[in-house]
């Protein structure tokens, strides 16, 4: 589980014996993750669900094969869920985490596929983990592809909407580009970091 921390000043008896209870919360998130596409449930969907009245409050899990996940012991109120998942576009969805936790359906996009070749120094391939983000958003949305040797891979999950998105090689500046106009599908995408 995650750790707990509480202060309380109290008044400590003449034989030094303190008794502590504690009492999980009583927030919890149900949700069902389905691929918009086709509604078939998604397993797999790595989610987290991030507090944003209980700072540093957050848990994750994963959805099983009919693309449900359960997550209890939460602090109720306003948060943030964030999805990811392998061929599919990751997605931030703001909820309210109450005691009766009933059941939301989510749905992730496919997204694009696109071809994509990175080369560092003097078009020297990069055969990397390349990994790209959207900077301004809380979670920020993530993105992670495995290129070959020759530095070549597709680029899964493309989003298609109007936000910018930062390409991260380790030991390179960022390239920033907008996923609506840089991104097309049916192109191939050139990076030289």
């Amino acid at each position: 589980g995650s750790p707990v921390v509480a202060e309380q000043d109290i008044d400590v008896p003449p034989d030094g014996s303190v008794e502590v209870v504690l009492k999980s919360p009583p927030g919890r998130v149900r949700l069902r993750v389905i691929s918009a596409e086709n509604s078939e449930p998604i397993h797999g969907v790595e989610v987290g669900v991030h507090s944003e009245e209980h700072p540093g409050s957050s848990q994750q899990g994963v959805t099983d094969f009919l693309g449900r996940l359960e997550i209890d012991c939460l602090l109720e109120g306003r948060a943030r869920l964030r999805f990811r998942h392998p061929g599919f576009v990751p997605n931030n969805e703001p909820i309210n985490v109450s005691a009766d936790g009933s059941e939301r359906v989510f749905a992730l996009s496919p997204g694009g596929r696109l071809p994509v070749t990175v080369s560092g120094d003097g078009g020297r391939p990069l055969g990397i983990i390349l990994r790209a983000r959207v900077p301004h958003e809380t979670p920020s949305r993530e993105w992670e592809w495995r290129l070959d040797k020759e530095g070549r891979g597709v680029l899964t999950g493309v989003p298609d909407e109007p936000v910018t998105m930062e390409f991260l090689a380790a030991g390179f500046e960022p390239i920033l580009l907008r996923a609506d106009e840089d991104l097309r599908p049916g192109s191939e995408l050139r990076l030289e970091f």
